[in-house]
């Protein structure tokens, strides 16, 4: 069995040696750690309900305000959980029942190039 990762991914899964797939760089985790801190609900996560910025409840609601203020808190609940990440724009496009976001970020411990995370929900 391979233990040569730094994160487990998620969703869980095994691997061919009957170990878990595991995530190999800070790259790779910092792109499922901020997916999960989008897609996860306040409340969701029971030891800490603040977690999460709820972006599918936001999806057919009318007001604009909602989704103009997805960014401001994907910013700080970035801030909060995955501060070693830095969040240079976010682009966020909300038509035909379908929401998709575009966090462009970089790690700037590791001097790492910029990357982009794009999730839909519908």
């Amino acid at each position: 069995m391979s233990m040569n990762g730094i994160a487990p991914s998620l969703p869980i899964q095994l691997d061919s040696d009957g170990g878990y797939l595991l995530l190999r760089t800070l790259k790779d985790v910092a792109r499922q750690n901020l997916k999960m801190v989008v897609l996860t609900d306040p409340g969701e996560r029971m030891m800490d309900p603040s977690f999460g910025v709820g972006v599918r409840r936001l999806l057919f609601e009318n007001e604009n305000s909602d989704v103009a203020n997805i960014s401001s808190r994907i910013v700080s609940q970035a801030k909060k959980y995955v501060s070693w990440v830095a969040i240079e724009n976010i682009d966020i496009d909300n038509s035909d029942n379908l929401l998709v976001i575009k966090i462009h970020y970089y790690i700037p411990a590791i001097g790492s190039s910029r990357d982009l995370l794009t999730i839909s929900v519908n």
